[in-house]
């Protein structure tokens, strides 16, 4: 009985550090995203691209990694060569 009792309990605490740990990740991924548009959008494309890379490299699973190509065939990269000139 004891036992059983201490293997759901570890069986919760595991769970529990489970969840957290990705909620952890996706706000941590979340931030650095919105920190590279926002990069983008002020004209700083430099920044933005490194991020971009970033969260390419770190959440190489992630679903929004599309989002992240920062390649020469990319709209970010095709947007950043029509902008304005790269400060």
């Amino acid at each position: 009985m004891l036992l059983a009792g201490l293997s759901v309990l570890l069986l919760l605490v595991i769970t529990g550090l489970s969840i957290f740990y990705i909620i952890n990740v996706q706000r941590a991924e979340h931030r650095l995203q919105t920190e590279a548009e926002l990069a983008y959008t002020s004209g700083q494309y430099a920044e933005s691209a490194k991020k971009y890379k970033q969260l390419s490299e770190e959440y190489p699973d992630s679903e929004r990694k599309p989002r992240y190509d920062f390649s020469p065939s990319s709209q970010k990269s095709k947007a950043m060569c029509n902008g304005p000139a790269l400060r």
